[in-house]
């Protein structure tokens, strides 16, 4: 028999798989940068794996720091404005990060209960 590892489930909200395109920059500093430019200076793009309403799972080409603050926005399908969200980065390796959320505005964080709600209730 082999070893194994018994490890407990932390998150206190499910995650569901899904396959959608996000930007996301490194927060440095509490300002915000003053223009689109800027933000398409230093953006960069990934896909999200699985998301819950806690925190999301990132495919990423390059790995970012553990405890790095990142603001992220999600493309979600049939909705004009994705959601914008900060999360901080729990464990990252080079291809992919977990995020938990940090902030998130009560219209975000009612629009992706009723995206993974949708989701759920189309796998059921």
């Amino acid at each position: 028999m082999k070893d194994g590892t018994l490890s407990v489930e932390k998150r206190t909200n499910p995650r569901v798989k899904v396959n959608l395109q996000v930007k996301y920059r490194m927060v440095e500093c509490v300002e915000e940068f003053p223009s689109l430019e800027e933000w398409r200076k230093i953006e960069k793009n990934g896909t999200v794996l699985d998301i819950s309403l806690g925190g999301v799972h990132l495919a990423i080409n390059r790995p970012v720091p553990v405890g790095s603050l990142l603001r992220i926005y999600i493309c979600i399908p049939n909705l004009t404005n994705g959601l914008s969200l900060v999360g901080e980065v729990v464990w990252s390796n080079r291809e992919s990060a977990g995020l938990c959320f940090l902030m998130v505005k009560s219209d975000d964080l009612l629009i992706l209960r009723n995206f993974l709600e949708e989701i759920q209730v189309k796998f059921i």
